[in-house]
C-alpha cells in the first residue's frame, strides 16, 4: 500500500476540494483513489457508500487486510493534523531511521563523512524493514489464497463482520462454531424482527444450507422424512424430505445447517416426533451422532442413516406468542430471546437495505416501527410495521432513494394497519389517529 501515491492521486482527482469531515474524506477521496490504483475492487466501493468512518475502515480492512486500513488511517491523520504521528506507518518508520542516521553522521567528530558509509548504514537499517514488508506481503497473499480455496471461510469472515451490527447474529454465532458441534439454539423474538434474514446469512458459511417452514399441517412428518411419488414408469420412488436430505449430506462429510423456521407453530404430535432425533447417541466411534430412520427400504427394513453432530448444525426460530410447546421439546433447545431495541433493530434494517444496495435512515424507520408496536399493543392497529414492510417498500417503490421508499410506506400504511368497525367495515377513527402518529415519524 503506497500512501504517498494514494495522496497524489487524491490531490489530482479532487482538485483542491475541501472535505467537510474525515468520513467524507475517506468515502469521497481515499476510496476512489484506491480503486483508481487497483488497490480496492471497484465493487467494494459500493459497500462503503453510506457507512461511517469506522465501518468503512472495517470494510477496507476485510477486503484488503490490515495494511490497507493502516494506510487509510494514516491519510485520515494527515487530513486532521497535517502530519502523520511518528511510527504510524512503515514509511514513517523508514524516514525516521534514515533521518537519524544522517543527523548522527553530521554530528560526528570525524573531519569527513563518507557517503558510502552513510549508505551502508542506511542499507543496514532499511533491509530489516524491507524484509518485514516482504514477509507481510507473503503472509497476506497466503491469507488471501486460503480464503479463495475455502468459500465458506470467506462467508464466515463476512458473518463475523456483520455480527457487529446484528444482535441476532451476535447472540447466535458463539453457539455455531466453524468447527465442532453446535448448541442447538431456538431464537425467539418479536414477529418479523429479522430472525430468518440473520440465520440465512449464517447459513452461507456452510457447505449446504437447508430451510424448512414449520406449520401445523398433519403432513409435517412426511415433509421432513420423505414421501412416495410416482416415478413416471408405472412404479414408485421415495423422495427425501428436508431432514433426511440434511442428515444424508452430513453423513457424506458435508457441513450442513438445517433451519427450522417458525418451529413454535408445530402441533404437539410434530414436536414429539422429533424428540428422539434431537437427542444424539454415541456411535461406534464414541462420537455423538444423529440417527434417522428414513422412508427408503433396504432388504425389507427401513433405511437408517447416521451423521456426526459436528457436521449437522440445527437452528430454530419462532415467535413467543405462538402455539404452546411441550416441556420435553422445549428442553432440547438452548434458548436465545431477542427483545425489541431501536438501535439493534436499526442495525438489522441497515443490513437488509445493504443487500439491495440501498441507503436508508434506519434509525428513522426503527423509531416508526417502535411507535407502531406501541399502538398495536394498545389494540389501535391491526399490526406493527416491521422488516417485511421495509423489504416490500424497497422492492416495490421502484427507487433506491430513501425519501421515495418511506413515501411508499406512508402511502400504503393505512391499508396494512387500520382496524375496522366489526359491523360496517369502516376504518375506526382511533386507529386512523394511531396510523397518523406512526406516519409522523417517517417525514
Amino acid at each position: 500500500m503506497n500512501t504517498v501515491e494514494i495522496k497524489n492521486i487524491i490531490s489530482t482527482m479532487t482538485n483542491g476540494r475541501v472535505f467537510v469531515s474525515t468520513t467524507d474524506y475517506l468515502r469521497s477521496a481515499i476510496v476512489p483513489a484506491m480503486v483508481h490504483l487497483g488497490l480496492l475492487p471497484s465493487d467494494a466501493a459500493s459497500q462503503i457508500r453510506g457507512q461511517g468512518r469506522i465501518d468503512a475502515l472495517r470494510t477496507v480492512e476485510r477486503i484488503q487486510g490490515f495494511e490497507a486500513r493502516e494506510a487509510c488511517e494514516s491519510l485520515i491523520c494527515e487530513y486532521k493534523s497535517s502530519k502523520v504521528p511518528a511510527g504510524n506507518t512503515i514509511a514513517s518508520d523508514i524516514t525516521a531511521q534514515i533521518s537519524g542516521i544522517i543527523q548522527n553522521a553530521m554530528a560526528s567528530s570525524s573531519p569527513s563523512v563518507s557517503s558510502a558509509q552513510i549508505q551502508d548504514e542506511i542499507d543496514d537499517k532499511i533491509t530489516p524493514v524491507l524484509d518485514r514488508i516482504h514477509n507481510l506481503e507473503k503472509e497476506y497473499q497466503e491469507f488471501k489464497d486460503s480464503f479463495k480455496a475455502n468459500p465458506s471461510k470467506v462467508a464466515r469472515a463476512n458473518i463475523q463482520q456483520a455480527s457487529s451490527d446484528n444482535l441476532i447474529l451476535k447472540r447466535v454465532l458463539p453457539w455455531y462454531p466453524s468447527q465442532g458441534a453446535c448448541l442447538k439454539t431456538l431464537v425467539t423474538s418479536p414477529p418479523s424482527y429479522g430472525k430468518s434474514y440473520s440465520i440465512r446469512k449464517l447459513g452461507k458459511a456452510y457447505d449446504l444450507y437447508l430451510e424448512h417452514g414449520c406449520s401445523d399441517s398433519i403432513d409435517e412428518e412426511t415433509t421432513l422424512i420423505g414421501k412416495i411419488v410416482p416415478d413416471g414408469k408405472g412404479g414408485f420412488s421415495v423422495v427425501d424430505g428436508v431432514l433426511t436430505e440434511a442428515v444424508r449430506a452430513a453423513s457424506d462429510g458435508k457441513r450442513v445447517m438445517l433451519f427450522l423456521d417458525e418451529v413454535l407453530r408445530w402441533p404437539i404430535v410434530s414436536q414429539e416426533f422429533l424428540l428422539s432425533f434431537l437427542e444424539p447417541h454415541k456411535g461406534l466411534s464414541g462420537e455423538k451422532e444423529y440417527v434417522l430412520r428414513t422412508s427408503h427400504m433396504h432388504n425389507g427394513n427401513s433405511e437408517v442413516i447416521r451423521c456426526d453432530v459436528k457436521n449437522l448444525h440445527i437452528v430454530a426460530a419462532g415467535n413467543r406468542s405462538a402455539n404452546s410447546i411441550t416441556e420435553a421439546f422445549w428442553s432440547r433447545w438452548h434458548k436465545v430471546n431477542i427483545k425489541f431495541d431501536i438501535t439493534e433493530f436499526a442495525g438489522i434494517c441497515n443490513q437488509i437495505a445493504d443487500t439491495y444496495d440501498v441507503v436508508i435512515d434506519a434509525v428513522e424507520f426503527a423509531t416508526a416501527a417502535s411507535v407502531s408496536r406501541d399502538r398495536f399493543n394498545d389494540m389501535r392497529t391491526k399490526a406493527p410495521i416491521d422488516c417485511r414492510t421495509l423489504v416490500n417498500a424497497i422492492e416495490w417503490s421502484g427507487s433506491d432513494d430513501w425519501d421515495v421508499i418511506k413515501s411508499w410506506i406512508r402511502d400504503t400504511m393505512e391499508d396494512q394497519l387500520v382496524e375496522s368497525d366489526a359491523r360496517t367495515g369502516d376504518p375506526l377513527d382511533d386507529s386512523l389517529d394511531a396510523i397518523r402518529e406512526i406516519k409522523n415519524n417517517l417525514q
